[in-house]
C-alpha cells in the first residue's frame, strides 16, 4: 500500500508523470492491479493509469482503460454526495484533478459524458459537473483547505466541456446562478491554491479558466470587450505590420529565439511575455490577435494539450470576423489532436507569409532540432 501510494503522489507531478514513462510505469501497474483486489489498491491504480496514459494509451487499451475511468466516476459521485467530500482516504479534489487532465482529451471527455457505465443521477453529466460547483462553493466554508483547489478543477473541467458545440448549448442553458457564479470567479484575483498543494501545469487558475468558459459560451461582460476596443485602439497607434505568436510555455526558448530574429528584422509582434505585465489577461491577447496582419501558431503536443492555446487558437481560426493569415508551424512530429484538424477543414482561410516569404521560412530551417515545418501557400 505505502509503495503505491508513493507512486501515485509522484504521477500527480508533471516531471513524475515523465519518470513513471519512462521506466514504463503504466505495465508494472496494470500487473499489480490484476493480481490485487483491495478496493483501495484497485482505485490508486486507476488513478495512476489515468495519470500516466496518454490518449493513444486509452484508446488501445479502451476496455481496462474505460473500467479505470468508470471507477473514477463512481467514486467522484460517491464523494460528491458524503459529508466531507470524501470516499476512502481521497477528497473530492483528487479525482477531479485527474479528470481534469483526461477532459484535455475529446475522445476521453466523449465517452465520461455520454458513454460511461456510471449513473451520476442528473439529467446529464454536464449537468452534473454544473449542479456540484453551485453546491460545492456556496456549502464550504472559507476555511476549507480544499475549496480553491475544488472549485479551480471544476471549472477548468467546464471549460474543457465548453470548447465542444454539442455541450456547449447545455452550459449556455444553465440557469442564472451558474453564470454569476462563473462571471464573479472569472474577476475575483485573491482565489489561490494554498501553497501546500500541488497544482500540475495542465490546470489553468480560476480566473484564466472562469474567463475561457464564459468567452465559450458567449457570456463575455461589456467591459471586457470595451477593454479588447480601448487595446486595440492604443495599437493602432503603431502602424507597423504585426506579428502575434501564440505558444505553450513549455516551449518558451524556441520562440524567444525566433522572437528576437523576428524582432532583429524590423517586425512589430505581440507576444505575451511582453505584452501581458498582470498576468494572462484574455482581453489583452484577444486585441493582439486581432491587430496582428499574422498569427504564428507554434504547435507542439503541449500546444495541443493546452486549454489556453485552445482557446488562441480557437478564436484566430474561428471566432475573428477578419480573416487573418495564419501560419502553423510544427515544431515535432506528433498527431494533431480532431479539434484542431477540425478547425483546419472548417476554415479556408489562406495560409501564407506574405512579406514574411524571405524571413521567416530559412530561419526556421535553420533549427535543425526543428525540421517538421507545414505551411500551405494558395
Amino acid at each position: 500500500m505505502q509503495i503505491i501510494s508513493i507512486i501515485c503522489n509522484i504521477s500527480r507531478h508533471d516531471d513524475g508523470v515523465k519518470q513513471l514513462n519512462n521506466l514504463n510505469a503504466t505495465e508494472v501497474i496494470k500487473t499489480f492491479q490484476s493480481i490485487h483486489e483491495n478496493n483501495i489498491l484497485n482505485t490508486i491504480c486507476c488513478m495512476v493509469l489515468a495519470l500516466l496514459s496518454t490518449p493513444e494509451q486509452i484508446k488501445k487499451d479502451n476496455k481496462r482503460m474505460n473500467y479505470a475511468l468508470d471507477t473514477l466516476l463512481r467514486l467522484m459521485y460517491e464523494a460528491s454526495v458524503s459529508l466531507r467530500y470524501r470516499v476512502f482516504l481521497f477528497h473530492l479534489s483528487e479525482m477531479l484533478i485527474v479528470f481534469v487532465k483526461l477532459f484535455n482529451d475529446d475522445h476521453t471527455l466523449d465517452y465520461i459524458m455520454e458513454d460511461s457505465q456510471v449513473d451520476l443521477h442528473t439529467l446529464s453529466n454536464v449537468d452534473f459537473f454544473i449542479n456540484l460547483l453551485i453546491i460545492y462553493h456556496s456549502k464550504s466554508s472559507e476555511e476549507d483547505p480544499w475549496k480553491q483547489l475544488t472549485c479551480t478543477a471544476l471549472v477548468n473541467i467546464l471549460w474543457s466541456v465548453s470548447f465542444q458545440d454539442k455541450y456547449k448549448q447545455q452550459l449556455k442553458n444553465a440557469g442564472p446562478i451558474f453564470k454569476e457564479l462563473i462571471k464573479n470567479l472569472a474577476t475575483k484575483t485573491d482565489q489561490k491554491v494554498s501553497p501546500n498543494q500541488y497544482v500540475p501545469q495542465y490546470i489553468e487558475n480560476i480566473e484564466k479558466a472562469a474567463t475561457g468558459l464564459l468567452f465559450n459560451i458567449d457570456e463575455l461582460t461589456d467591459s471586457a470587450s470595451e477593454q479588447v476596443s480601448n487595446t486595440l485602439t492604443v495599437l493602432d497607434n503603431n502602424k507597423k505590420a504585426m506579428i502575434m505568436i501564440s505558444y505553450s510555455h513549455e516551449d518558451i526558448e524556441f520562440c524567444k529565439q525566433l522572437y528576437n530574429e523576428i524582432s532583429r528584422q524590423g517586425y512589430d509582434i505581440w507576444i505575451d511575455f511582453k505584452f501581458l505585465k498582470t498576468g494572462d489577461l484574455w482581453e489583452q491577447i484577444a486585441a493582439g490577435m486581432k491587430r496582428a496582419n499574422v498569427i504564428i501558431c507554434l504547435m507542439s503536443e503541449d500546444y495541443c494539450k493546452s486549454k489556453s492555446c485552445r482557446w488562441e487558437a480557437t478564436y484566430a481560426l474561428d471566432k475573428l470576423q477578419e480573416a487573418k493569415s495564419v501560419i502553423p508551424v510544427f515544431l515535432r512530429k506528433h498527431e494533431l489532436p480532431d479539434w484542431l484538424g477540425n478547425l483546419f477543414l472548417k476554415n479556408t482561410f489562406i495560409l501564407e507569409f506574405i512579406a514574411m516569404r524571405s524571413l521567416l521560412y530559412p530561419f526556421l530551417l535553420s533549427f535543425s532540432v526543428y525540421r517538421n515545418i507545414t505551411a500551405k501557400t494558395f
